[in-house]
C-alpha cells in the first residue's frame, strides 16, 4: 500500500484529518510522537479493529501532510498502540476466521502491543 498526501491547512489537527478521511468509524484516536497514529475503528456496524497510520510532514510542499494506513491484520511493525485503544478492540474471533493469516497477523500485532505496554 502507498501513501496518501494532502494539504493540511494551518491549525488543522492530525486527528481532524483522520476523522475526515475515515469518517464515523473512528471511535478513538491517539497520536504517538509525530509519526504514529493509532485508532480504534468500527467497520460499518461490525467489529472494532486497530488501525495504524504512519504520518509524514513536508513543510515546503503544497501536499504537506501524508499518511500510510494499515489495519492490524496487515501485520504493521509498529507496536505503540495505547492501552485505551487496545481495550476497545473486538475479540479476534469476531473479526477474522480462526487460524487465517489475517487472524494470526492481528493476534501477533495485538500481543506485541501488549508486551510493549507491559515493558517486556
Amino acid at each position: 500500500m502507498g501513501w496518501t498526501f494532502l494539504h493540511r491547512a494551518k491549525g488543522l489537527r492530525t486527528e481532524d484529518i483522520f476523522r475526515q478521511d475515515f469518517g464515523e468509524g473512528v471511535l478513538r484516536f491517539r497520536l504517538v510522537g509525530r509519526s504514529e497514529a493509532y485508532m480504534a475503528y468500527r467497520t460499518g456496524k461490525g467489529p472494532v479493529i486497530g488501525l495504524v497510520c504512519l504520518t509524514q510532514y513536508r513543510s515546503r510542499d503544497r501536499c504537506n501532510f501524508g499518511y500510510k494506513d494499515m489495519d492490524e491484520s496487515m501485520g504493521p511493525y509498529y507496536y505503540n498502540c495505547p492501552k485505551e485503544i487496545l481495550e476497545m478492540l473486538s475479540p479476534l474471533e469476531e473479526v477474522y476466521a480462526l487460524g487465517s493469516t489475517r487472524y494470526e497477523s492481528a493476534k501477533n500485532w495485538r500481543d506485541k502491543c501488549w508486551e510493549n505496554l507491559n515493558g517486556q
